[in-house]
């Protein structure tokens, strides 16, 4: 992987603008790793098919947020991403703040399996 504008701070991290909801923004794209190391194969992977089909990841962390409201019937829900994870095992998340989880915030976990699940849990 070329990293190239990336820098390390707690991982290989650079801006990166997204779609998400209809507006964009710029978060940060997080590639975990600790001091030293590079990037693994599976990160490798879920980067480049990330930057492909970022549309298509984008459009499912939407289907899958709205599903989730609805099915707990969360009121005047406010949702915010907040940066972009791909875990060392190559997991890709969209973390996000929550109203309905302010202190935890949720993970839109997406990839071959996608569900969503609290920060915490995730990381």
């Amino acid at each position: 992987m070329n990293l190239s504008g990336f820098e390390f701070y707690y991982g290989w991290r650079k801006m990166f603008l997204s779609h998400f909801q209809g507006k964009d923004k710029e978060v940060p794209l997080v590639v975990e790793a600790l001091e030293g190391e590079l990037v693994t194969q599976q990160q490798e992977i879920s980067y480049q098919d990330f930057i492909v089909k970022q549309s298509d990841y984008e459009k499912s962390a939407l289907v899958l947020v709205e599903d989730f409201i609805k099915k707990n019937e969360i009121n005047n829900p406010v949702i915010d991403l907040t940066s972009i994870l791909i875990q060392r095992n190559g997991t890709l998340a969209f973390l996000c703040y929550c109203s309905w989880a302010e202190d935890d915030g949720i993970a839109i976990v997406l990839g071959l399996k996608q569900y969503i699940v609290g920060q915490d849990d995730f990381l």
